[in-house]
């Protein structure tokens, strides 16, 4: 049996924990599309005996919301996941796109993307691995969205 080095730290990004999608131009509450939140997610390590690196398994759970201007039309999310090195120069960030449907009168959909989940390899040793490499999850904001998620913060609630 490989030793458990334990996972590389694992967070959500802040600002790009939740999105607020607007129908036209308006940022009126009447005007949601939909809201979507990353609420947690799933991770999990795997090593093997005498082979380098650390194989990170990561799933998101993603809660999307219709908004009351969304009629009939479906929820796109794009989200991603990096890897990071030394506390801020990224390595490697991909991004994945769900869409979600809203059928008859739902309102909420949860969303739990590990089927499959994501796998990212770090190099090096796995105490290197999880000391060093931090994985950092967010949905793929607009630069206006983002605008929105920190003026909403620093309004405060």
């Amino acid at each position: 049996d490989a030793p458990d080095y334990g996972c590389p730290r694992i967070t959500v990004m802040q600002d790009a924990s939740s999105l607020t999608r607007f129908v036209g131009a308006s940022r009126d509450l009447l005007d949601v599309d939909y809201q979507v939140q990353i609420a947690d997610f799933l991770a999990g390590c795997q090593y093997e005996a005498g082979v380098d690196g650390v194989a990170v398994a990561v799933a998101p759970v993603i809660v999307v919301a219709r908004g009351p201007a969304n009629r009939d039309r479906p929820a796109a999310v794009e989200y991603f996941v990096s890897v990071v090195r030394g506390g801020n120069a990224i390595l490697n960030k991909q991004v994945f796109a769900t869409t979600v449907a809203f059928e008859g009168n739902r309102g909420r959909v949860v969303l739990r993307e590990d089927d499959a989940p994501i796998v990212i390899d770090l190099p090096g040793s796995p105490a290197t691995a999880v000391r060093d490499y931090d994985i950092i999850l967010g949905l793929q904001l607009t630069e206006g969205e983002l605008d929105y998620n920190m003026r909403r913060r620093s309004d405060g609630p």
